[in-house]
């Protein structure tokens, strides 16, 4: 996928959901979704979003252990 089929498919995605809410998060398509994670990677985000989930999952299992 090059850089502006990428800007393209992230474009379409959100546009549905800007324009239709929840329900426009059901309609994004698999290369919508692949282009958003790419361009999440690409913007150098990716790290901080993989450590940003570890650390939230890890805080959700010590307050179910409670």
């Amino acid at each position: 996928m090059t850089e502006t089929e990428i800007l393209a498919h992230c474009g379409r995605a959100l546009r549905k959901i800007d324009q239709r809410g929840p329900r426009g998060v059901e309609m994004v398509t698999h290369d919508e979704i692949t282009a958003l994670a790419a361009l999440v990677d690409l913007t150098g985000a990716g790290p901080l979003c993989i450590e940003t989930s570890i650390a939230l999952d890890r805080l959700m299992e010590q307050k179910e252990q409670r």
